[in-house]
């Protein structure tokens, strides 16, 4: 399996590619550990110790910690994610024709030249 860019277009592939990844990552639940400056994405949510990934990214001081925080929080919370959507995927792929849904995805609008700020 070739593995797609990150931001590539979607394929039929991309949701097995998705499940590769999981699979492979360390087991969850993951958790979010901070105080001060230390946040650290862990194995065990609210404790110190046995992060996800060894990684002093959080650490960099230009940054606000409210941001470091954030983009742990995304981090940490990103296996549970995706096992959710991708069983919503499976089920709803699963699912009767009649039972199922339409889903159109649409592009964000895009203010006109007269609207932009």
């Amino acid at each position: 399996m070739t593995e797609q860019p990150v931001g590539a277009p979607q394929t039929g592939d991309r949701l097995a590619e998705i499940e590769a990844r999981l699979e492979k990552a360390t087991p969850g639940p993951w958790g979010l550990y901070t105080q001060g400056r230390i946040v650290e994405v862990t194995r065990k949510p609210g404790s110190r110790g046995k992060p996800v990934v060894p990684w002093s990214g959080f650490d960099e001081s230009d940054v606000p910690l409210a941001v470091h925080q954030a983009n742990a929080r995304l981090i940490a919370h990103a296996p549970g994610d995706l096992r959710y959507l991708l069983d919503l995927v499976a089920r709803l792929r699963s699912s009767p024709p009649e039972e199922q849904k339409v889903w159109v995805l649409e592009p964000p609008s895009v203010p006109k030249e007269e609207e932009k700020p």
